[in-house]
């Protein structure tokens, strides 16, 4: 594995302390591998009377699996969408919330589809799904993904957030899944070009786009419905500073905690200096030295009180701002 960059080292090291050495040494590890059966499918208990692959249960995923196996994504099961291959800690923001069989759900960032697939496979007939993809050539991925799960009450759509406030009336889904572009610290073990890529400027380019896509949701989820905030990231700036911020501009959110399960196999979020929000605890790490897999951060917020949340528009965060908190 390339070198990692001394400046990230520096900022784990003082948000790790005395845990750094070992998060460092999980670097020399191979990255963790996994998937999860497809239930629109096939039944778990099915899968599992003529599953080749083996592996261990994913203790917070009901139909996850490690597995070490190669050549999984050539395997018929694969190609006939019986299973989606993904990696474990990514799995973790869709189990972090009972998702109602008849939700409307928008997953603003859906490419290449991993958290699209999870929320569909709890989503029931009624249910609707829309996947959303900025990018076009990512967006043919994610298309061609739910095409290959067999999905049903599934749309793809190719927007900028700000034209999906657009096209959707305001408050319409019960849940928006915000699976945030970012820096890709937590990707570092499995996409070495993560490190070519990483820089403090980087850092907070993503912390600004990311409140932008945070406002954008903001208007569209229904009163008492949830935006599932997380990235594969670990900085501050991009994770509990964003949530920290967000919750200022609409203190209408709160934060919620997750399923037992989910918080047994995950880390508390950070409290950081100046942090207004007594619950950021609530949100959830997931680091390659304690949890099996890559890192994560999760952030389930709950839309309580429409009378206090007027702010329904992006204030930009600014390189000085930010800098000011750090």
């Amino acid at each position: 594995m390339k070198q990692l960059p001394v400046e990230f080292e520096n900022r784990m090291k003082t948000l790790l302390g005395d845990e750094f050495e070992d998060f460092k040494k999980s670097f020399d590890e191979p990255p963790v591998r996994a998937f999860r059966v497809n239930a629109d499918k096939i039944s778990l208990e099915d899968f599992e009377k003529i599953n080749p692959f083996g592996g261990e249960k994913i203790p917070y995923v009901p139909n996850g699996f490690y597995f070490d196996y190669d050549g999984i994504g050539n395997h018929p099961y694969h190609h006939a969408g019986m299973i989606y291959v993904q990696e474990p800690a990514a799995m973790v923001p869709v189990e972090s919330i009972e998702i109602q069989k008849n939700w409307k759900i928008l997953d603003m960032c859906a490419a290449p589809g991993g958290k699209s697939s999870q929320i569909k496979n709890k989503l029931g007939k009624d249910g609707v799904l829309v996947s959303n993809e900025i990018v076009p050539s990512r967006c043919k991925i994610l298309t061609g993904n739910i095409e290959r799960m067999g999905f049903k009450n599934v749309v793809t759509t190719c927007m900028h957030p700000q034209k999906l406030v657009k096209m959707f009336p305001e408050n319409y889904f019960n849940m928006i899944m915000v699976d945030a572009p970012c820096s890709g610290e937590g990707m570092f073990r499995k996409e070495e070009i993560a490190i070519d890529e990483w820089s403090p400027e980087n850092v907070r380019m993503c912390a600004e786009r990311q409140a932008e896509i945070l406002d954008c949701a903001a208007q569209l989820v229904k009163l008492g419905g949830y935006i599932v905030y997380s990235t594969c990231t670990f900085s501050l700036e991009e994770n509990e500073m964003t949530i920290d911020s967000f919750l200022e501009r609409h203190p209408g959110f709160e934060l919620v905690p997750v399923p037992e399960n989910v918080r047994e196999n995950t880390t508390d979020g950070i409290q950081f200096d100046g942090c207004k929000c007594e619950n950021m605890h609530y949100t959830r790490r997931c680091y390659p030295h304690k949890t099996k897999g890559e890192g994560q951060f999760v952030a389930v917020l709950r839309y309580a009180d429409s009378s206090t949340d007027s702010e329904h528009f992006f204030v930009p965060i600014g390189k000085e701002n930010l800098i000011k908190r750090l």
